[in-house]
Formats: C-alpha cells, sequence, structure tokens
C-alpha cells in the first residue's frame, strides 16, 4: 500500500502525522508533503515552508503538477485533512485522475452540535463527497450530527488522530514554553479559546470582566485557525492583542504544551475544549451565559448581514448556495427540523454542564464520548487499518 498526505498548515500537520508515525511503525510506504506553519502555505508559491517525511527513498518516478514535485510511487491513497479550498480540491482532482487513487479526508473537528451554520456548511461539503471516499471521523455522536444535517459522505469512526500524540508534550518542551510566555508557578495561568461568530463582541466583554475580577491571574489565548492572518481580525492581534494582559499564542505548535501549563481553561464549549477535558482543566463554559444556545436557531444575524463573525454575511451563503436571497435559507432550515435539532442540542449541553458544575471521572467520561467514541490515542491506527482492509476488498 502507498499512501501519500498533505498539509499545508501546522493544524493539518497535527491530525496528519500520527498517521505518518504508525504508518512507519506498521511498514506501510507513505510520502508526505507538510509544511509546520501556522499560517496556510501553499506548495507553488511557498516551496520553501514545506517539508518531506517518507520512509521509502526519494525517486523521480511520479510528477504531480499540483504539488510541484515528483512523488517516489503511484499513490493508492491520498490523505487531507481539508476539502473545500484551493490547493486541496484541485490536488483531489488531480489525485483523482492522474493515480486513480482514493482519497480519504481526516475529519479536523467534533461536530457536537447543530446550528444554523453547520447546516448551511453542510450543504457546501456535500458538493465535495463524490471526490472522497472516506470521511474519518471522531465518534458515533459527530457522524450522527452531521448525519442529522444531512451530510452524504461516508463515514468511518476511527477516533481523532490529532490527539494520539500532540498532547504527550515532554517535559523539556514545557520548560521551553514556561520561558517563552513568561509563565509563573506563583500565579494562575488561566487559556482563553477564541471565537469568531458574531457573539464575539459579548464574549471578550465577558473576557474583559474576568480579568479585571483577577488582576493577579496570567492570561493567554489560542486564536480561532487562521484568526490572526484574516482581514477582519489581525489588526486586534496586531502589534499587541487589543485587550491588555492577554497574552496571543500565535504558534500552533505551541498550544500543546500551553493546554498542559494553564489550570483554567475559558471558552464556549466547541470541540477545542475537548483537549481541556482531556486533560481534567477546570473549564469555564460561557456558552450559556451568552445565551449561545438559544441562539442556534436565531436568524436574525444572517438576514440583517451584521457582518460581526465570519458566518453572518448574506454574500458568503447567497454566493454559495442556490438562494435568490439570505431570506432563502428559513426554507432550508423548517421549524421541525429546528425542534428536533434543539432536542438533539440539549443532550450535549446537558452533559457539558455536568462537567462543568461537577468536574467528576464520570461526568468527565461521559462528555468525552461525545468527542471521540474511543479515547484511547490509536486513531491512526483504525485509519490505516479502514484503508487496509479496503484495499484486500479490492483484490
Amino acid at each position: 500500500m502507498n499512501i501519500v498526505l498533505y498539509a499545508g498548515e501546522a493544524k493539518g500537520v497535527s491530525s496528519l502525522l500520527p498517521i505518518c508515525r504508525e504508518a512507519e511503525r506498521s511498514n506501510i510506504n507513505f510520502w508526505a508533503l507538510f509544511s509546520n506553519e501556522t499560517e496556510l502555505q501553499f506548495p507553488h508559491k511557498d516551496k520553501d515552508k514545506f517539508n518531506i517525511i517518507s520512509n521509502v527513498p526519494p525517486q523521480d518516478s511520479y510528477w504531480s503538477h499540483g504539488l510541484g514535485c515528483y512523488l517516489p510511487f503511484k499513490p493508492d491513497y491520498f490523505l487531507i485533512q481539508r476539502a473545500q479550498w484551493e490547493p486541496e480540491s484541485s490536488l483531489v482532482r488531480e489525485f483523482k485522475s492522474s493515480f486513480n487513487c482514493k482519497v480519504g479526508l481526516v475529519e479536523q473537528n467534533a461536530q457536537c452540535i447543530t446550528n444554523i451554520e453547520t447546516v448551511l456548511e453542510t450543504f457546501n461539503k456535500n458538493k465535495f463527497t463524490p471526490f472522497i471516499d472516506f470521511f474519518f471521523d471522531h465518534s458515533e455522536w459527530v457522524a450522527e450530527t452531521r448525519r442529522f444535517n444531512n451530510f452524504n459522505g461516508n463515514i468511518i469512526i476511527t477516533g481523532n488522530p490529532k490527539y494520539d500524540l500532540n498532547l504527550q508534550v515532554q517535559e523539556e518542551e514545557l520548560d521551553s514554553l514556561r520561558s517563552k510566555y513568561k509563565i509563573s508557578p506563583d500565579r494562575k495561568n488561566v487559556l482563553i479559546t477564541s471565537i469568531i461568530t458574531h457573539t464575539r463582541p459579548a464574549f471578550f466583554s465577558k473576557i474583559e470582566e474576568f480579568i479585571n475580577d483577577h488582576p493577579d491571574y496570567n492570561f493567554f489565548i489560542k486564536p480561532y485557525p487562521g484568526e490572526p492572518f484574516v482581514a477582519q481580525f489581525k489588526n486586534q492581534y496586531r502589534p499587541k492583542f487589543f485587550i491588555p494582559g492577554v497574552t496571543p499564542i500565535l504558534e500552533e505548535l505551541d498550544i500543546w504544551g500551553m493546554f498542559h501549563l494553564c489550570d483554567l481553561h475559558i471558552g464556549c464549549g466547541g470541540s477545542i475544549s475537548y483537549s481541556s477535558i482531556l486533560l481534567g482543566k477546570e473549564y469555564i463554559d460561557l456558552s450559556v451565559s451568552l445565551g449561545i444556545p438559544q441562539a442556534h436557531f436565531n436568524f436574525d444575524p444572517y438576514l440583517n448581514s451584521t457582518g460581526i463573525g465570519v458566518e453572518d454575511k448574506a454574500a458568503l451563503w447567497v454566493g454559495s448556495m442556490p438562494l435568490n436571497h439570505i431570506s432563502d435559507i428559513k426554507e432550508m432550515i423548517p421549524p421541525a427540523y429546528v425542534k428536533e435539532a434543539c432536542k438533539r442540542n440539549q443532550i450535549y449541553q446537558e452533559a457539558f454542564a455536568a462537567y462543568t458544575a461537577h468536574p467528576t471521572p464520570a461526568t468527565r467520561s461521559s462528555l468525552l464520548i461525545f468527542f471521540d467514541s474511543f479515547n484511547d490515542h490509536e486513531a491512526a491506527k483504525r485509519i490505516l487499518s479502514s484503508l487496509i482492509r479496503d484495499e484486500l476488498s479490492e483484490k
């Protein structure tokens, strides 16, 4: 079996590198082109920002126009972690047509709830399912949520490989981060996980209140992926973060150690909170006080196109979907569907609230199962096993 993997940013590498390590242990041929930069890179334009990782000798055997380099073998499988954007969408088409190989997408985020944005995103994502043979997903709950959102891809539940290795941080690396971020053992260290929806201003207002109430704490923020580089938000990060006393973690690779070093984590209960729960951290969920659960199907920000977040822009959805006007989204999401979605969301929200109120082993286990059906650091092994079974079935 020959596998090619591609990721143009550190976030994607964190999902795919564990598969490389497992392939090496299992003597499965692999070749990977990775960029460890936090900001998205492109193989033709940013060639010097990429590295090749492989367990086979280099050979100029098969040329990939999209990657701009030779592959040492004809790939049987092409693994990526995003498909709806360039350059991956073109790479998928190339690998399908030129190499007749199968494509697997390793899902990055756990879709635990349903809201307007997830329904609209799923509609767009379904445009790409004919090109993707396997969607490697995290849990039964997440897979059920995607299907409830009318996702029609071929889901294989494997767990999330991102957590196979990345939270296993060596003490030397932690010492380096303590020095880099000036972390004092005498002060409580707080990790904030950012949001980029229209609730953002209210979220940061709550954060500022908390900072004012705890002047003796150290505060750090993990940006949403890509947030510090987009025009809408980048000025809030440069030259300094717009909230005094908060230090941004701008290097994606630093976040894994910072999950360990920060005592208290604050966010809105999204998929990024899985790390906090795995580590048994104290967690403050601001989603309830911000009214986020009640606003999952509030159409007003979309209809008014407030542009405060990344999702409440009419042109974004009208331009990518068969809509004559943004008001047509109400017909896509009828009241009966909303009612059932809210029932499903409540199951997850109650489990999250139980953990944050009483973080016991029992409430922790009950919540973790939503994010990952296994929680055993062996997702990469399951992904490769599924590819081996597929290969055998073709013979």
